[in-house]
């Protein structure tokens, strides 16, 4: 059975009902007086769609004067104010909260924003933390990310790991999700097919997401199209490659869906003359499927959260380490706090006493010992942020 994928990037004046039928993600950009005309959309959508909203505060323009609100304040706080930052996401996962719940649309993700910053500061590290956390304190869905195609950097193609800062979400995603059978927090990217060509693109657009080496949790794609609008020649190519194209995604046990940029009432990478085509090339893909001709099904993702470590028992055997983790204790002979964020000022969570053995997951192996860095650890008092540098291999 072939998962479905394929899904829309519309608005509130956009929408195409036949593509919603088939969508098993519908991305709208909408201001919340009109929350209920899109939770009157539900009719038509598959039951089990993911829905991911974009705000109408998140706009990013080069002229400041018409930058949305969120936008503003990001941009107001320095580079390394992390804390700042945090508080700036709670904000904005509160704003959201404000209008999501009275309106009963809690089955909305919620992008973070700002939208394509492209920020790898302390800044981006804090503000997408405080808005993750909150989205999670207040029962609402977040769907973190802020990067545009091709960012940030991978170790493949530029060298060195431009996800590495953001581990800190990442953490607090799987923690969101473990134990859940379905999606409760997300990351979402945007890709873009290079000349015109998806499946060409796999390894350095399309798929470039794979290339995230911190993530192995709930993914969307919030974004996916053609860079530079650069389709191909013909439409009967176009529909071709998108059917390989979902076909490619659907093999992602872990991705809720794509959202194909653009389909609305917009002034560029406009696809309306080819929505009719879009929905025959999709039924034609579903041929295998006659229990549902008009789309092919949209199944439940797998839900793993790798970054969460089993609880070690009391006075664990250091020469037994569980799987996919590092044993570690602090070179302090006073021990050392346990925070609730990686920041000094953040609240203390627990403590690691001088002898104690804690674990961290593999991947966060490299920071320990560093200089001005954080790992999240769990030790037998309790887990949360450690200060790296007084860290050690145990």
């Amino acid at each position: 059975m072939i998962r479905n994928v394929f899904g829309i990037h519309t608005d509130i004046n956009g929408m195409n009902i036949e593509l919603l039928r088939r969508s098993a993600l519908i991305k709208v950009l909408f201001e919340p007086r009109d929350a209920q005309v899109v939770k009157g959309w539900m009719w038509a959508a598959p039951s089990n769609a993911y829905w991911l909203y974009r705000s109408n505060i998140d706009l990013d323009n080069s002229d400041p004067r018409l930058m949305g609100e969120l936008q503003l304040r990001y941009l107001a706080i320095g580079e390394a104010d992390y804390n700042a930052a945090y508080v700036l996401g709670q904000w904005y996962a509160e704003w959201n909260a404000s209008w999501v719940k009275p309106n009963g649309m809690e089955y909305f993700f919620i992008e973070s924003g700002p939208n394509e910053m492209n920020d790898s500061s302390q800044r981006a590290v804090g503000y997408l933390l405080g808005f993750v956390e909150r989205c999670i304190e207040l029962g609402i869905l977040p769907a973190a990310g802020m990067h545009s195609f091709g960012l940030p950097a991978v170790t493949k193609f530029n060298g060195f790991n431009g996800w590495r800062p953001f581990a800190p979400v990442f953490r607090a995603i799987d923690r969101a999700n473990a134990g859940q059978s379905k999606p409760e927090a997300a990351w979402q990217y945007h890709e873009y097919a290079m000349a015109g060509d998806m499946m060409a693109s796999r390894d350095h657009a399309i798929g470039r997401y794979l290339l995230n080496e911190e993530y192995s949790g709930p993914r969307m794609i919030g974004e996916l199209g053609y860079a530079d609008y650069n389709k191909p020649p013909t439409t009967e190519i176009m529909m071709s490659q998108i059917q390989a194209a979902m076909a490619y995604y659907g093999a992602d046990d872990r991705l809720m869906g794509t959202a194909w940029y653009d389909i609305r009432n917009h002034t560029d990478h406009q696809y309306n003359y080819c929505y009719a085509d879009m929905c025959v090339a999709l039924d034609t893909a579903d041929r295998s499927n006659p229990s549902a001709p008009k789309s092919f099904p949209t199944l439940p993702i797998t839900v793993r959260s790798g970054g969460i470590i089993e609880v070690p028992p009391p006075d664990p055997d250091p020469a037994v380490v569980p799987a996919g983790t590092v044993a570690v204790k602090t070179k302090s002979p006073s021990g050392q706090n346990i925070r609730a964020h990686p920041s000094l000022i953040a609240p203390i969570a627990a403590s690691l006493e001088a002898g104690e053995i804690a674990y961290t997951s593999a991947n966060e192996a490299p920071t320990i010992g560093q200089d001005k860095s954080w790992v999240y650890i769990k030790a037998p008092g309790g887990e949360g942020w450690a200060a790296a540098w007084l860290l050690e291999a145990a």
